[in-house]
């Protein structure tokens, strides 16, 4: 993905889910969990927008994760849609985003991982769990 493009990832936005919960964190750290190894969403990071990456948010000490807020929760929760620039990533490195998708008293994981490389590809699409929908 190039830096200067947008990622944009959609799950089962057709097959009537309605609460998605985003993760995120660089290829070598560890999602923050709870004691009983469940996902902690305690604190969130939220991408930088277009007018904050060109005031220079970028130049502060990153705390890691995907927008340099730490690893873990995204705060942009309930959406099947997940876009932002990624100019809030660095080239050469590696993402994993992880999305819990909820229906009802059902839910399932989908992860994927996201290289930041030179070139321009296309949108990311992060797969679809209807399988158990």
């Amino acid at each position: 993905m190039r830096h200067e493009d947008t990622v944009i990832a959609v799950i089962g936005v057709l097959q009537g889910m309605t609460n998605f919960i985003w993760f995120c964190r660089q290829a070598d750290e560890q999602f923050p969990t709870n004691v009983d190894g469940s996902l902690n969403n305690a604190t969130s990071s939220i991408p930088y927008s277009d007018a904050q990456l060109d005031a220079g948010v970028l130049n502060m000490t990153s705390l890691g994760g995907c927008f340099r807020q730490g690893p873990g929760l995204i705060g942009i929760t309930g959406q099947g849609t997940l876009t932002f620039s990624a100019r809030n990533m660095r080239v050469n490195d590696v993402y994993v985003f992880r999305v819990i998708v909820v229906k009802g008293e059902r839910s399932d994981v989908a992860e994927t991982r996201l290289s930041i490389v030179p070139g321009s590809p296309p949108a990311v699409d992060v797969g679809s769990v209807s399988k158990y929908f």
